[in-house]
């Protein structure tokens, strides 16, 4: 397991009612519970790219739903 030392910073704040939405499938498929709303924002002083274990697809957002729902022809 790679270990990261860095500093917290801050974010802009919309990435929890992003989120909310699809805490469930997150949760689930992450196999984690009780997952704190929101994003934790940390500067590490090394790239590192981030290898996705789970993913929420587009059509599994309720927004993008909402939006294909809301074009017009």
């Amino acid at each position: 397991m790679k270990v990261f030392i860095g500093i917290v910073t801050g974010g802009y704040g919309i990435a929890a009612r992003h989120l909310d939405p699809v805490m469930e499938l997150i949760e689930a498929r992450a196999g984690l519970a009780n997952l704190v709303r929101g994003t934790l924002n940390i500067s590490i002083p090394e790239e590192y790219i981030v290898q996705a274990d789970a993913l929420v697809y587009p059509d599994e957002y309720p927004f993008n739903k909402e939006s294909k729902n809301s074009v017009r022809p």
